[in-house]
Parts: C-alpha cells; structure tokens; sequence
C-alpha cells in the first residue's frame, strides 16, 4: 500500500491518465480550436514562443490613419516632479 492510503501514487495516476487520454488528444483538436503542445523545460521561452504562437493567428493590416503634428513642447523651469513611493514601481530586472 502507497504512504498515501488507498490512492496510488501521483507517478502512477499520471502515467495512467496521459497513457489513456493521449489518443484522444487528437480527436479533441479541431480547425475552429486547435490544441497546441507547449515545450516548457524552459518556462520563459516557452511563454514566450505561446504568445508568438497566438500573435501569429491575428491577421494584422495597417490601419490608415492622418499623421499627427504636436506642438512644440514648452519647458516649464518651476515644474518639479513629485516624488512617488517605491512601492509603485515595478522591478527593473532586465
């Protein structure tokens, strides 16, 4: 008997539902929703190869838009910035 009781051991249970849903998968994908499998030894490059993956199904077209013409930006020598808590700022880590 498993440390867990009655339940078989979570390598067990795996093994057992991926063996038995894996020819299923395929039945499961269609045109209008597909599956797609994600790599993921690497979580950062595999989120970001998912959001490339669903960018690339968007169909993108330029949108005409007039150009815009700002005015010319007037410096204000009196302006100071206030000072924000730290707390509000997200990490810079990269």
């Amino acid at each position: 008997m498993s440390s867990t009781g009655w339940r078989p051991s979570w390598p067990t249970r795996w093994m057992r539902t991926t063996s038995s849903s894996s020819p299923n998968r395929l039945c499961r994908s269609k045109p209008e929703a597909p599956w797609n499998i994600v790599e993921g030894n690497e979580k950062k490059r595999a989120r970001l190869n998912c959001i490339d993956q669903l960018l690339q199904q968007i169909p993108y077209e330029d949108v005409p838009h007039e150009d815009v013409n700002l005015p010319d930006r007037v410096f204000n020598p009196e302006y100071e910035r206030q000072v924000l808590p730290s707390e509000l700022y997200v990490p810079q880590k990269y």
